[in-house]
C-alpha cells in the first residue's frame, strides 16, 4: 500500500516537471529584447497621450477626446460619412460624381471623391467597425483622437524589423526608439492629430522594409513574389492615404538605377521591381483623386523608364553577341526618346503640383506667395535641424560614414533615403517628418557601430596582464566601460533631461477642439 502511495506521488511530480517542457524555449537575448522593444513601444504611445491632460473636465472628472487643427476634422467627418453609409458612398452619390461636402467649401462644396485621398478615413472606419464589432464602446470621436498613437506604436515597430534586417537586434531597437522620441514626429501622431501623416509614415516604413527583402538574393523566387506583392500594396496605400507617395516612388526609382550604374542589376531585382511598382501604381490610379493620369505625371514616368533600363540590362546580360547588344541599346533609346516627344507634343505629359516643385527647387516659391505664405513650407535653417535633433545629429553622420564603408544593397537604400530625406527636409520645414525614420536608422547605425567595439571588450573574459617591450598590451576594460558611459550620456542629455523638446512638443493641449 505505502508502495502504491510513493510510485502515484512520483507520478504526480513527473507530470509537473513535464509540463515544464511545453514552456517554449526562448533564449535570455530574446527575452532581452522583446522586453526592451515593449517597453519602447509603451514610450512612443505614453508621450502621445500628454495632451490628454487638458481633455479631463475638472468637474466631473470624464475625459473628452477631441481633435487638434483644422484638417483632421475634414478627416473626421470623412471617416464618420464612412461609418454611417458605407465604404464606398462617398465615392458613389449623386450619381457616381461623389459626396460634396459643404461645410469645407461653402456655399457649393467641393467634390471630396476628386480631391481627397480616402486612405486614412477607410483605414480608421474598418478598424472602428472591427472594435465596435467585439464590443469596445468608444464613440467616434475619441477612436479617432487616439488613432495616431496607435499609428506611432506600430510605425515604431515596423522601425525594429526594418533596422534589424539592416544592422541586427541592437540597431533595431534603437531605430525603433528614435521616432519614439523625435519631436516632428510626435506633433503629427500626438493625440488628437488625425491626418494623413499618421498612416504616411507607418507605410513609408513597411515599403522599404517588404522592398528590401523582395530583392534579396538568396530568397526564393516565390519569397521574391510574395514579397514584392507586399510592398505593392503598401505602396498603393500609400498613394491612397497621402500625396507624399512621390517620396519613396522616387527613392526606389533612384536607387534601383544606382544599383544598376554599380553594375548590380540581378533577375530578382527587375522581378520585385516590376511586380512592386505594377500592383502598387495598378491600386493608386484607381483612387477617384489621383485616376490614370497619374501615370502620365513626370514624378512617375521615370518608373517606367528605370524600368526599361532593367528590362535592357536583362536583354545585355542574356544576349552573347555584341552585335545585337548595340541594337538592343539603340532600340531602347529609341523607344524613350520617341516616347517622351510623343507625350510631349499630344499634351499628355502631366506636371506636378507646384507644392511638389517647391520641394525640388526651393527657389520656385518666390513666384507663389500662396505656397510661402504657409508657415511649414518655408525653407529649414541649418539651427533648426539641430533644434529637431539635437546632438544625435553627431551619430547620423557617423552612421552615413559606417554605412559608406560596407556599401551593401541594404546600406546604399538607406544611403539613398538619408540623403534625399535630409535634402527635402533642408527644403521644406514640414518634412523634417519625413526625414525621422532615416535619420533614426542612420543614428542606430552610428551608435551600433560605435558601441560594437566597446562592448565587445567589455564582454571578453579576464586575460592575465602580459607586459610588453613597447607599452601595454591591449586598452583596459575601463576605458570601454567610460566610451559606452559617455555614449549614453550623450543619449540621455538629448531624450532624457533636463526637459527636452521631446517632452514640451508632447505636453501641448490640442488646438481648435
Amino acid at each position: 500500500m505505502e508502495t502504491k502511495g510513493i510510485s502515484k506521488k512520483e507520478r504526480i511530480i513527473n507530470s509537473i516537471k513535464n509540463l515544464g517542457k511545453l514552456r517554449p524555449k526562448i533564449s535570455h537575448t530574446s527575452i532581452i529584447t522583446i522586453s526592451a522593444l515593449a517597453l519602447i513601444l509603451f514610450i512612443a504611445f505614453a508621450i502621445r497621450l500628454f495632451p490628454m491632460r487638458w481633455e479631463i473636465d475638472p468637474t466631473t472628472g470624464k475625459t473628452y477626446l477631441l481633435l487638434s487643427e483644422f484638417d483632421p476634422y475634414f478627416q473626421y467627418r470623412f471617416t464618420e460619412k464612412i461609418v454611417k453609409d458605407g465604404f464606398f458612398s462617398w465615392a458613389l452619390e449623386n450619381g457616381g460624381k461623389g459626396w460634396n461636402d459643404t461645410q469645407r467649401w461653402y456655399p457649393n462644396g467641393i467634390n471630396v471623391a476628386k480631391s481627397a485621398f480616402p486612405g486614412l478615413p477607410m483605414t480608421a472606419a474598418f478598424l472602428y467597425k472591427i472594435i465596435s464589432m467585439l464590443g469596445v464602446g468608444v464613440d467616434l470621436m475619441s477612436f479617432c483622437a487616439i488613432f495616431p498613437a496607435v499609428m506611432a506604436v506600430l510605425a515604431c515597430l515596423a522601425m525594429y524589423f526594418l533596422g534589424k534586417d539592416i544592422g541586427g537586434r541592437p540597431v533595431g531597437l534603437l531605430a525603433a526608439l528614435f521616432p519614439a522620441l523625435e519631436p516632428s514626429y510626435i506633433q503629427r501622431t500626438s493625440l488628437g492629430f488625425f491626418d494623413d501623416e499618421t498612416i504616411g509614415i507607418l507605410s513609408l516604413i513597411l515599403f522599404a522594409f517588404l522592398f528590401l527583402r523582395a530583392i534579396e538574393e538568396d530568397r526564393h523566387v516565390y519569397s521574391t513574389i510574395k514579397y514584392a506583392l507586399a510592398s505593392g500594396a503598401v505602396l498603393g496605400y500609400f498613394c491612397a492615404g497621402w500625396g507624399a507617395a512621390y517620396y519613396p516612388i522616387g527613392v526606389v526609382t533612384l536607387f534601383t538605377l544606382v544599383l544598376l550604374i554599380m553594375k548590380r542589376y540581378t533577375r530578382k531585382l527587375l522581378l520585385a521591381y516590376g511586380i512592386t511598382f505594377g500592383f502598387g501604381l495598378l491600386i493608386a490610379i484607381n483612387v477617384p483623386k489621383l485616376s490614370p493620369n497619374y501615370l502620365l505625371t513626370s514624378a512617375i514616368l521615370p518608373v517606367a523608364g528605370v524600368f526599361g533600363l532593367l528590362c535592357l540590362a536583362e536583354v545585355v546580360t542574356n544576349v552573347k553577341t555584341t552585335k545585337w547588344k548595340v541594337v538592343s541599346v539603340i532600340l531602347f533609346l529609341a523607344l524613350i526618346l520617341g516616347g517622351i516627344i510623343a507625350l510631349s507634343y499630344t499634351g499628355h505629359m502631366q506636371g506636378i503640383a507646384g507644392k511638389f516643385i517647391s520641394v525640388l527647387n526651393p527657389f520656385t516659391r518666390e513666384a507663389s506667395p500662396l505656397i510661402e505664405s504657409v508657415a511649414e513650407h518655408r525653407i529649414s535653417a541649418w539651427g533648426s535641424i539641430y533644434y529637431e535633433f539635437g546632438i544625435i545629429i553627431i551619430f547620423f553622420i557617423i552612421g552615413l560614414f559606417f554605412i559608406l564603408g560596407n556599401l551593401n544593397n541594404r546600406n546604399l537604400f538607406l544611403l539613398v533615403f538619408g540623403l534625399t530625406s535630409l535634402y527635402f527636409a533642408c527644403s521644406m520645414v514640414r518634412l523634417f517628418v519625413l526625414m525621422a525614420p532615416a535619420f533614426s536608422l542612420l543614428a542606430a547605425v552610428g551608435v551600433s557601430g560605435l558601441l560594437k567595439p566597446f562592448v565587445a571588450l567589455l564582454k571578453e573574459p579576464p586575460k592575465i596582464g602580459i607586459k610588453k617591450k613597447y607599452g601595454l598590451e591591449r586598452v583596459g576594460k575601463e576605458f570601454s566601460g567610460i566610451a559606452v558611459f559617455l555614449i549614453f550620456l550623450m543619449l540621455m542629455v538629448n531624450l532624457a533631461f533636463p526637459m527636452p523638446r521631446v517632452y514640451t512638443q508632447a505636453y501641448t493641449p490640442t488646438t481648435i477642439s
